[in-house]
């Protein structure tokens, strides 16, 4: 488990203080995969570093498992090496004179635990064989491709058996195609060792895939967190349903509610949304008549009628503006009385710019969030 309550780290002093972390807290359950998520510069590196010990905070505390490591109130501050964690970097940071076995034995040998030479061969025989790299432990390191250096760094921490891993964007170096084979490995990986993993990232998809648990962040502190089922589906923020993948918003204001349904009066006409606070499909504050809001639906969510469909709420009548092939499906960007919204669908839907369609947005998938 790690445990962060009412984390500050600032840099300078004056009018050049950047504060990087403000009052940030956080738990991670033991054996979770959690995420930090956001753009560069909300603070997720520095939180990250600060619980592996290579910053000390200026305010707040930080416990690993039943340990407190680092407290302002007390004084207590534990070092980077006694803390039982393993860190991975975005670069290798593999010693390029060693060959794969002499990598990942390295700390074993030199380092506080100084183990064994059985100990040592048993630990990183498993560790190799376990991200397949035992048919490369005698290559030099500078010899592999960078997949399976970055698959020697993350067995290097693995072979320390820590309570916890620490990941620093360790994906960010690699080529796409690569990336995305390394991401199911190290969730599967996870999956399997139980391992409590703090990981820090931009790249959305690499969050959503990887995350048990997924916290954004935006000028240095949470915005919102939880599965990432939910933050996607139902964001409950602005910057959340904006950060998270694609997102149609349109200017409204609430209107009566029915039925578990608030009208959102829009200029491209009245949407019914589904709000319900238990579910997650709405702020958990009552719907003010009135209020502004930006209704939101995911391009994903939009579907498609014939021309000739319904009339009425959550029914728009538009025309093609543009359409993209991305491979696995087509993006669409309709024109509806001058606002163009986004539609994705299969791929074998092919339409032609100027052509007459219908949009309907299913109100269990529209969003309510507050402008």
């Amino acid at each position: 488990m790690i445990q962060i309550d009412n984390l500050w780290k600032t840099y300078g002093r004056g009018s050049g203080a950047v504060q990087a972390v403000r009052g940030l807290s956080l738990t991670v359950p033991s054996g979770c995969f959690y995420v930090l998520l956001g753009p560069s510069g909300c603070g997720k590196t520095t939180t990250l570093r600060c619980v592996a010990g290579l910053e000390r905070p200026d305010e707040g505390e930080i416990r690993i498992g039943d340990t407190v490591v680092w407290s302002r109130a007390t004084g207590r501050w534990v070092p980077p090496e006694e803390r039982g964690v393993g860190m991975v970097f975005q670069s290798y940071a593999v010693w390029p004179h060693l060959t794969v076995w002499d990598n990942v034995a390295f700390p074993l040998r030199y380092g506080r635990l100084r183990l064994d030479r059985r100990t040592i061969a048993r630990r990183v025989e498993h560790v190799l064989a376990l991200l397949r790299l035992d048919e490369l432990a005698r290559r030099p390191v500078t010899a592999l491709s960078g997949g399976q250096q970055q698959r020697v760094a993350l067995a290097r921490a693995l072979a320390l058996e820590p309570q916890v891993l620490l990941m620093d964007e360790p994906l960010s170096n690699l080529d796409a195609k690569l990336r995305e084979e390394l991401r199911v490995e190290l969730k599967l990986l996870a999956r399997r060792l139980g391992i409590t993993t703090l990981y820090v990232t931009h790249d959305q998809t690499e969050a959503l895939l990887l995350g048990d648990q997924v916290a954004v962040l935006a000028d240095g502190t949470i915005v919102e967190s939880g599965p990432p089922e939910a933050l996607y589906e139902a964001p409950q923020h602005l910057f959340v349903a904006r950060f998270l993948g694609n997102m149609n918003l349109l200017e409204g204001r609430l209107g009566p509610t029915a039925d578990g349904l608030v009208v959102v009066e829009t200029a491209l006409g009245p949407v019914h949304v589904a709000w319900n606070a238990a579910d997650g499909n709405a702020p958990a504050t009552a719907p003010v008549p009135g209020a502004r809001v930006l209704l939101g639906v995911r391009p994903e969510d939009v579907a498609l009628c014939a021309p000739t469909a319904a009339t009425g709420p959550n029914y728009l009548h538009g025309r093609v503006h543009a359409g993209f092939y991305l491979g696995d499906t087509r993006l669409y960007q309709v024109e509806v009385a001058g606002t163009l919204l986004q539609v994705k669908v299969a791929p074998e839907h092919v339409l032609a710019p100027g052509e007459s369609v219908c949009l309907y947005l299913p109100p269990a998938k529209c969003r309510a969030l507050r402008s």
